[in-house]
């Protein structure tokens, strides 16, 4: 990967989020992206996940998943978004946390491919009384 391919995704991340929450939800009012939200970034590489999180201003929790599957995997792995949503799946049902989605409605999930495309899905949790299974 190019060097300067986090500072593309990064520098673009910012308009295309807003835009997905301000369309996609309800009443015009957009959920705080570190309260109500949870995140589902391709694993492309630590510069990619700084990059996002300092440009949307996220925790550094909010992308323990991706992370954490980054460790475990390193960072090529093109079915990387279902790792994520797995493992967030599985801290949630350890947490006993009301959705798979770190007890929260509201996922954002950002992925990227060839020639830089920059991918974002908006999707809803519904509540799950069994996030373990």
């Amino acid at each position: 990967m190019h060097r300067d391919v986090p500072l593309h995704v990064s520098s673009a991340v910012g308009g295309i989020v807003k835009r997905a929450l301000e369309e996609n939800t309800a009443n015009g009012r957009v959920p705080d992206v570190n309260e109500e939200v949870f995140w589902i970034l391709h694993t492309g590489g630590r510069g990619i996940a700084d990059g996002v999180e300092g440009r949307l201003g996220l925790r550094e929790e909010k992308l323990a998943a991706t992370r954490e599957v980054m460790r475990q995997y390193g960072n090529t792995r093109s079915s990387s978004i279902f790792l994520v949503m797995e493992e967030m799946r599985r801290t949630s049902g350890r947490k006993g946390l009301r959705t798979a989605g770190e007890g929260l409605e509201w996922r954002m999930l950002i992925a990227f491919g060839p020639g830089l495309t920059l991918e974002t899905m908006l999707l809803r949790a519904l509540p799950s009384n069994n996030t373990t299974a």
